[in-house]
């Protein structure tokens, strides 16, 4: 991860956003390499101070802007800090009806939320009547869960900031954390970019249709990626090159982010025979989210990508 001294603190946001739209007149514009630190609310629209300043889902932080970025273009995006902004997370009861049999599910419209205190690097649920509740804890894993680059301006309001594709959004991947670069296809010539909804920490896929929601801050640094690994979303991060894969079907999106790791490797010099079997037998496969859209990332170590 590079290293970087000083950090320009954004203005606060005058307005959130609910969608990755390319109309707005309002923006940041941000000098390539230099890093800037940027707040978000939580996905219910709470700010630090817990008052309700947005009624987006979601509500996305931004719009940034760096200059020249060509539609085709990778940018680079590394996190260099995730930061809370308050004590407490907010999440939802429990497990989504979908995840589990019916005759255990619980509707999930009107529920109230959950409350956890947040002391050090642990998360506690917080609740009146239940008293097992205090044997529920949840260690802190900050995570980035939404971020993407607008659409085109004739493409309507944009991507929702609740829906995801293979440019992004709401992906709620567990990688975009402290230390990684994400390399973020862009949509567009000259593409703003939009991020938020942080999360305290999130189980696997998601499955009770939200994470420990916090407010935050962001610190970050972007540049143009000149020789990006594949076009595709991916994230450098740990020792590990992560590749995504979007799609409604969840095996159409394991065959995406597979196939965008085995071109990448293709692409690196690596032959297609280890290529395979490195992809079969010493690849990971991790899902980020089960649902509609359905994510999953494939991680490579880095050292294959390392051209001899």
């Amino acid at each position: 991860m590079k290293f970087i001294s000083e950090v320009e603190d954004l203005p606060r946001q005058k307005k959130y956003y609910q969608s990755f739209s390319g109309r707005e007149s309002d923006f940041y514009s941000l000098k390539p390499g230099s890093a800037y630190a940027t707040r978000t609310i939580d996905n219910l629209g709470f700010d630090e101070c817990l008052d309700r300043v947005s009624t987006y889902f979601n509500p996305l932080s931004g719009p940034y802007f760096l200059e020249g970025s060509k539609c085709g273009d990778v940018l680079a995006i590394t996190v260099l800090d995730i930061r809370i902004t308050r004590n407490v997370g907010l999440s939802s009861q429990g497990i989504l009806p979908e995840f589990i049999n019916e005759k255990y599910s619980q509707p999930v419209v009107g529920e109230e939320v959950v409350c956890w205190q947040i002391t050090g690097d642990r998360g506690i649920p917080v609740s009146q009547s239940d008293t097992g509740l205090n044997l529920l804890s949840v260690r802190q894993e900050l995570m980035i869960g939404c971020i993407r680059c607008s659409d085109p301006v004739g493409k309507g309001e944009g991507l929702s900031s609740i829906d995801a594709d293979e440019y992004g959004g709401n992906v709620d991947c567990t990688f975009f954390k402290k230390g990684a670069t994400l390399f973020l296809p862009v949509a567009h010539d000259n593409a703003f970019f939009y991020m938020g909804d942080i999360h305290f920490n999130q189980c696997v896929g998601e499955v009770g249709g939200s994470g420990i929601e916090v407010s935050g801050e962001i610190v970050f640094s972007v540049d143009k990626c000149s020789q990006p690994l594949h076009s595709c979303l991916h994230i450098n991060v740990g020792g590990f090159v992560y590749f995504m894969g979007v799609n409604e079907d969840f095996n159409a999106s394991v065959r995406l982010a597979y196939g965008y790791a085995f071109e990448a490797l293709l692409g690196n010099g690596v032959a297609e025979s280890v290529a395979r079997l490195l992809l079969g037998h010493c690849a990971s496969l991790h899902v980020m989210k089960l649902g509609v859209p359905n994510v999953v990332v494939v991680g490579v170590e880095s050292a294959f990508f390392i051209k001899k």
